[in-house]
């Protein structure tokens, strides 16, 4: 009970999406009443200058940011975390400490992408090649996710189009 009760706490502190959601929701509303308010509250979500973005772009930015942190703050984490569990139960190891580790392992290579991740600094480039070795299945069942609740699966081979565009 007590393996039970610590793997749950690890796992719902490994995972987030609420407060990200009600920002991006945020950031969309007042995107269309009061632009400085949007772009204020886009720095909850993402590090970058919103001084010069136009409306629609204050609600691009937000909802890149909501689907990203759906890989790597619900998906990532989950997947670590039934995948760990289903392998340790194989493999005879008792699967909820290894999959409470695996999920924490995931979200603190996250947090060190989101820390230190940057390909221009020497130091950050380890944790951001690090993070998108992780994340890359994560993204993609995400992806899959996202188009099967809004019932578009066109939406795949529209992501496929521009995938090679991203760095990372």
């Amino acid at each position: 009970l007590a393996g039970a009760v610590f793997a749950g706490l690890v796992l719902f502190l490994s995972t987030s999406l609420r407060r990200l959601l009600s920002a991006a929701a945020a950031v969309v509303a007042d995107s269309e009443t009061d632009i400085d308010a949007a772009r204020e509250g886009l720095l909850a979500l993402a590090g970058r200058d919103a001084t010069a973005l136009s409306p629609g772009q204050l609600r691009s930015a937000a909802v890149e940011s909501a689907a990203e942190t759906l890989a790597d703050g619900l998906v990532a984490p989950l997947s670590a975390f039934v995948l760990a569990a289903a392998v340790a139960a194989v493999a005879g190891a008792p699967p909820l400490p290894v999959a409470a580790a695996a999920g924490a392992w995931v979200k603190a290579v996250n947090t060190l992408d989101s820390m230190l991740g940057y390909r221009t600094k020497r130091v950050g480039t380890p944790a951001a090649v690090l993070d998108d070795a992780v994340m890359w299945l994560p993204a993609r069942l995400s992806a899959v996710a996202l188009a099967a609740a809004f019932a578009d699966p066109g939406s795949l081979a529209r992501a496929q189009s521009w995938l090679d565009g991203v760095p990372s």
